[in-house]
């Protein structure tokens, strides 16, 4: 097991509410031909590169959500649900309450995606 040091420095929470602002000013409507991981203004690369998280507001079906990705470097390997907690708070999304079992917060839709090697977290919006 690989431990992966998730550093946050002011300037991550800088470049975050800046790519927060950036979704909420360019919301990603699911079936538009470029996908925000491929739009440099929704993707953060944390210190070390050993994250990599790509948030966004996205919309369907009239609902709009938080909608966060989060990779790491190695092939079939997946970030921790602590660092996946950490990094949602960084992008505004709720941490309480958390779920007994898994310790994620229960507002949150969480799927591992082997397709895409990444965690994917969507949090509807009131």
């Amino acid at each position: 097991m690989t431990l992966r040091p998730l550093i946050i420095t002011p300037q991550q929470r800088e470049d975050a509410a800046r790519i927060c602002e950036y979704a909420q000013a360019n919301p990603y409507y699911v079936g538009d031909s470029v996908a925000p991981g491929n739009i440099p203004q929704h993707v953060m690369i944390f210190p070390l590169e050993q994250y990599r998280a790509v948030f966004s507001i996205t919309v369907l079906k009239g609902l709009r959500y938080r909608h966060l990705s989060i990779s790491v470097p190695k092939e079939g390997a997946y970030p921790s649900p602590a660092a996946v907690v950490m990094i949602g708070e960084l992008f505004g999304m709720s941490t309480k309450p958390l779920h007994e079992g898994s310790g994620l917060p229960l507002s949150w839709q969480v799927k591992a995606s082997k397709e895409e090697k990444c965690v994917i977290v969507a949090e509807v919006l009131p």
